[in-house]
């Protein structure tokens, strides 16, 4: 393993070290691990590991002005509500939801999806 101050293992996705996750009014099992919940000195609000098991699903829900989110698929399909379309999504892409943007996520297989999460804090725009 690499020992370095600029390396720290967060977590693996362990079914057996996972909490029931916040799904947003979802359906289904969903597991989540916190692996950082802002950091000193980091713009991150949290970095979060989930699985979606098949058939559950991350409800459709908005977010604050404030931030942005990013799905990074590790493993599985998916298909991802962005505001009022549908696309599916799999291992290797990375979705952006962006400031006050609205998102939710159906796991349509047979197989566990697991993302990574993570939301970040953005400047609040000016209102005009």
């Amino acid at each position: 393993m690499l020992e370095s101050d600029f390396f720290e293992l967060l977590h693996s996705f362990d079914p057996d070290r996972m909490l029931p996750g916040e799904n947003h009014d979802g359906s289904g099992e969903l597991l989540a691990w916190r692996a950082r919940s802002r950091p000193p000195g980091s713009y991150i609000n949290h970095l979060d590991l989930v699985v979606v098991r098949p058939g559950a699903t991350i409800g459709h829900h908005r977010h604050a002005a404030d931030n942005e989110e990013f799905y990074i698929m590790v493993d599985g399909e998916a298909e991802m509500r962005i505001e009022d379309r549908g696309v599916m999504v799999r291992q290797g892409d990375v979705i952006r939801n962006p400031p006050g943007g609205a998102h939710g996520l159906r796991n349509t297989s047979d197989q566990d999806v697991k993302i990574v999460v993570i939301e970040v804090r953005t400047p609040t725009p000016p209102q005009t």
